[in-house]
């Protein structure tokens, strides 16, 4: 019956050796008695390795401030004479040639001021004349010690504007009278424009001078409005001036674009009068430069006009002042007054008389 008793359904890796599974669970009975939950068996489970202990890092102490503060090598390195280190002696000696420099220009400018205010005089200096010369300068000017430091270069402008001028009047006195020579045609405008040139060399030099630069020197000297009207109404004028230069119409005086032309499309009397007209040119060209820098002058300096703050009435006021002041003027006024007031006088004795005698 061992046949009946062993279980067909049996693994027979679960029983390799032949053994009924009644024999292997403990079990005898048949198979009414067989539980075929009695023979299994749980599988093993899987059992992991503890995790590492954790390692603990010890935080770091504070170190003593006096330790921190206290240097690994408290001896200081050798010096060594290195490019960088090495001291550039004639620079620092070209500094101060300049500092000096400058201190001697500050220290005569302060001479200068000071000799001024206690003397009260000023030796004129312009035109610069030698000293054997009997003339003697009619003018003073000095930028550096009268016009302030952010006048002084276009109160220059306008000083070197007029020195071009009245060289611009030598060469138009000298080319006409190259045009003097070489009129042919027998017309009298040549005469005539070289008679002119001398007049405008002799008259305009001197009078630019008092009625044109003055007035601007003047008004950046001293913000005086009365000179800043006394330029603007004489720059007007020069414009104009300045532009009859330029275009140079015959028997002006003046040698400019319309003459050159004129000389230029000369075919007739030979290679001279073409030559002198490419020479008119540059008057030409010279008095476009005066006419830009004459434009230049009036649109700065009305800038600095508005700037002052000066005004029409303050020239009005400047104007009476300075009759007053002048001593001429009060010579004449008095001379007038003394002469009315004997006028008066002799009429009042003449009246009297006349009444006495009736």
């Amino acid at each position: 019956m061992a046949d009946l008793d062993s279980n067909p359904f049996a693994d027979p890796e679960e029983n390799p050796f032949g053994e009924s599974a009644g024999h292997a669970g403990g079990q005898t009975g048949g198979l009414d008695d067989y539980n075929p939950f009695a023979a299994k068996t749980t599988p093993p489970t899987a059992t992991l390795p503890p995790p590492p202990p954790a390692q603990t890092v010890a935080a770091p102490q504070p170190a003593d401030t006096a330790a921190r503060l206290q240097p690994s090598n408290p001896d200081p390195p050798p010096y060594q004479s290195v490019a960088a280190q090495q001291v550039d002696t004639s620079e620092l000696q070209r500094r101060q040639e300049e500092l000096e420099r400058k201190a001697a220009e500050l220290q005569e400018k302060e001479q200068k001021l000071r000799d001024r205010t206690v003397n009260g005089a000023k030796d004129n200096n312009f035109p610069p004349l030698p000293a054997c010369c009997p003339v003697k300068p009619c003018f003073y000017q000095d930028f550096e010690l009268d016009i302030p430091p952010e006048f002084q270069r276009v109160a220059k402008i306008a000083y070197y504007t007029w020195i071009v001028r009245s060289l611009w009047l030598v060469l138009n006195f000298f080319f006409n009278i190259g045009a003097f020579a070489l009129n042919v045609s027998g017309s009298n405008d040549a005469g005539t424009s070289f008679g002119l040139s001398i007049l405008w060399l002799i008259l305009w030099p001197p009078s630019s001078f008092v009625c044109w630069y003055r007035p601007a020197y003047k008004a950046l000297r001293s913000d005086s409005s009365i000179n800043y009207f006394w330029f603007f109404i004489v720059t007007a004028v020069q414009i104009l001036v300045d532009i009859l230069m330029f275009l140079g119409p015959a028997a002006t005086g003046y040698l400019g674009m319309l003459s050159a032309i004129g000389y230029l499309n000369d075919q007739d009397h030979g290679q001279d009068r073409r030559n002198m007209g490419g020479v008119m040119l540059i008057l030409m060209f010279g008095s476009a430069a005066l006419l830009i820098l004459d434009l230049y002058l009036l649109i700065t300096i009305h800038k600095y006009y508005r700037g002052t703050g000066a005004s029409f009435q303050q020239a009005q006021s400047e104007f009476t002042s300075g009759m007053l002041k002048n001593e001429n003027v009060r010579a004449a006024g008095a001379q007038i007054a003394s002469d009315a007031a004997a006028g008066a006088m002799a009429g009042a004795a003449s009246s009297a008389s006349g009444g006495n005698r009736y």
